[in-house]
């Protein structure tokens, strides 16, 4: 599943701003949320979780976006859920990016030959953040050029929920 091989890339943003966000989850899925509420609220069928730097995650390849399936991946610390990451079919990219713009603005973002990079080279990655940086739309191409593009949904506190993991278990994340 080329999705969870990026899972080390999405795990790595997570210098996310402690500025309020309107953003409080995704769709009905409200983070801080348990696992089972969440689970039972995302539709998908989920595999079996899989233990992650910041916790727990759960994949699924028939998540509902844009009226399509495509792939999810949720992710929990200390039995809350912390963030969302779907892969955006390609052909919903530029209307994603229109309707984040719109109902939100643009925060921060690469600069224009980053994101020309990804449609032309391998191995490179690019973002355009939203709502005080609490959403991402990242672009990757893999190692034959082929991009992709990943919206990623992450909790305001979410630092501190992953500092308060590291506290109780010991991790370094």
């Amino acid at each position: 599943m080329r999705f969870k091989n990026k899972l080390s890339l999405l795990l790595g943003i997570a210098a996310f701003s402690t500025a309020a966000c309107a953003t409080d989850g995704y769709r009905d899925m409200k983070f801080g949320t348990s696992t089972a509420a969440v689970l039972a609220q995302a539709n998908c069928t989920m595999e079996e979780p899989e233990e992650a730097p910041v916790g727990k995650m759960y994949s699924c390849e028939d998540f509902t976006f844009a009226d399509k399936k495509t792939e999810a991946t949720l992710f929990f610390v200390n039995d809350k859920f912390i963030r969302i990451a779907i892969a955006i079919p390609d052909e919903d990219v530029v209307k994603t990016l229109e309707i984040l713009k719109k109902k939100y603005g643009v925060a921060a973002h690469s600069s224009q030959k980053e994101m020309q990079d990804v449609d032309l080279y391998p191995n490179k990655t690019a973002f355009i953040n939203f709502d005080n940086n609490h959403i991402s739309l990242l672009m990757t191409s893999n190692e034959d050029a082929q991009s992709s593009a990943t919206l990623i949904y992450s909790a305001e506190n979410i630092l501190e929920i992953q500092k308060s993991r590291s506290a109780v278990t010991g991790d370094d994340l």
